[in-house]
């Protein structure tokens, strides 16, 4: 059922075709690899820092794991959620209930968010949070915070100023707890970019006018100008409040597990990031007797999902080929039941792609000794193992003191390009992508210096009002900009290190060319 282990040094030559290049870009690409160039096409400097469970702090360097200090004055049984800069440098984190700055003191404007908490403090809302930055904003100025409203169980959007308090950032108080929509929400929570390349989807799941339960999905389109639209799809398959939502690395599917305790599911959708439209693949009911699920994550292949029941402590491997949803036991830990059990929590995707989860110990429920050493530990799932070596309990030892929470953070594939060459690609300049040849016949009139740098390049002899557009070496357009003032400064010290291409267009759309450049570290 799984795809055996693999060489994963040099993935480019079998992702980038996902990615959508077409045309001249594959041409270009294709000689890259021959070249050799391999690179991380991770980027995710967004979700550099991880602040969950009992404050603690871990931190992706790269694919190394770094491990901070406790924070004592943070608490999430669930609802975490964090955000980084460009560049990995931490910015904000939430507990549903309060809001963080880099310096670990409150967020400005963030008081009077009307939230409850639980007697140990933090939010019972399984993904309460989640920052984003803002649509078309160049200058990494503004981020979104969608908030779940526990006393009203709405979707709220505010904007942060990063300019304010003195860079540390605040909320705007004219942009604070606008309501997203109508519509009631459950627990669950996530956002995947819109087929334009620039816009967000931010999915949620419709909560009935009164009870515990859930009918349809959310897609609320966040622009430059806010939330524009909900769109409301109902795959057929109602679902308790709770329970994890997330979405896979290439934007394409949607999991969902519904704990619900004698109906539980799990399910994998279609996402479409045109519409915002979600159609069922396939739902499973409880696999074992009494299995509640709760965490949901896909693997980096978008191949995979993984869900937990937190009733019996199991790890299910999930796959739909010919659209069934098949399910086969990754891991299984007798936890000690009782009426509330130690338990295995919400799970998300590394920049090591790895798949981690915590271990919670239930202060009402009998602790296994075997159980006791795994809530001082996250454990991962390696998916290109074969199923039955995935598993690592003790991967990432927790400091200080046992986890008593169920929380990870749910962050989204902030790196996700456009749908190059659909419907909804309106943002990409135009391009000649029929051939490489065609492009490459344009000698450039204008130069960049130097062609290898750490981040920083000069443009030069370029027309005011010229239209540059930078690609990865997975064909995605990762920044863009209008020339306004000639020689011009090419800041790209927020990409990870590799390949890239800055193609020069005129005003009107007219090929100028294109040079390549490297970054390095």
């Amino acid at each position: 059922m799984k795809r055996p282990a693999r060489d994963i040094s040099c993935k480019a030559a079998c992702v980038w075709r996902k990615a959508g290049a077409t045309g001249w870009l594959r041409t270009i690409l294709g000689f890259a690899l021959l070249l050799g160039y391999c690179f991380s096409a991770s980027g995710q400097g967004h979700s550099a820092h991880w602040i969950f469970g009992m404050g603690y702090h871990m931190e992706f360097v790269g694919e190394t794991l770094v491990m901070h200090p406790r924070l004592d004055s943070f608490i999430a049984e669930e609802g975490a959620n964090s955000i980084s800069d460009k560049s990995g440098n931490l910015l904000y984190y939430s507990n549903t209930q309060r809001v963080w700055n880099a310096n670990h003191g409150n967020l400005l404007n963030s008081d009077s968010l009307g939230q409850r908490s639980t007697p140990d403090g933090g939010s019972t809302i399984t993904t309460g949070v989640q920052f984003l930055p803002w649509p078309g904003d160049s200058m990494d100025r503004y981020y979104a915070m969608l908030l779940h409203g526990e006393n009203s169980q709405r979707l709220t959007l505010s904007r942060i100023d990063r300019s304010l308090d003195g860079g540390l950032g605040g909320i705007e108080p004219a942009y604070k707890l606008r309501e997203v929509s109508p519509h009631r929400i459950g627990e669950m929570m996530t956002a995947v970019r819109h087929g334009n390349g620039r816009d967000w989807w931010v999915i949620s799941r419709r909560r009935l006018s009164s009870g515990a339960y859930t009918n349809a999905f959310l897609a609320s389109l966040l622009t430059p100008e806010g939330i524009q639209e909900t769109i409301v799809s109902d795959p057929g398959r109602g679902s308790l409040f709770a329970g994890e939502l997330t979405a896979s690395k290439d934007g394409s599917l949607l999991g969902l597990a519904s704990a619900d305790d004698g109906r539980s599911w799990v399910g994998v959708f279609s996402f479409d990031r045109c519409t915002g439209m979600a159609t069922l693949i396939d739902s499973i009911r409880e696999l074992q007797p009494n299995d509640v699920f709760y965490g949901m994550a896909f693997d980096a292949a978008s191949e995979t999902a993984y869900t937990t029941s937190v009733t019996n402590s199991h790890v299910y491997a999930l796959t739909w080929p010919d659209n069934q949803l098949q399910a086969e036991l990754v891991f299984s830990l007798d936890s000690g039941i009782t009426t509330l059990p130690n338990s295995i929590g919400q799970l998300e995707l590394g920049q090591d792609n790895r798949i981690h989860m915590p271990f919670m110990y239930n202060r009402l429920a009998i602790l296994p000794n075997r159980f006791q050493n795994l809530t001082h530990h996250l454990g991962t799932i390696t998916p290109d193992l074969p199923v039955g070596a995935q598993m690592d309990t003790v991967s990432v030892f927790l400091p200080d003191t046992i986890n008593r929470t169920w929380s990870l953070p749910e962050f989204p594939n902030y790196d996700l390009g456009p749908l190059v060459g659909s419907d909804c690609d309106s943002l990409s300049p135009p391009v000649d992508t029929t051939s490489f040849i065609g492009l490459s016949a344009i000698e450039p009139l204008w130069s960049v210096h130097p062609t290898v740098s750490t981040g920083v390049f000069w443009l030069t002899e370029l027309p005011i009002q010229a239209r540059i557009a930078v690609y990865d070496g997975l064909g995605r357009e990762v920044y863009r900009y209008i020339l306004e003032s000639e020689p011009t400064q090419l800041d790209l010290q927020h990409l990870p290190p590799g390949p890239y291409w800055v193609v020069a267009r005129s005003r009107e759309g007219a090929p100028l060319g294109l040079r390549r450049v490297m970054l390095q570290r």
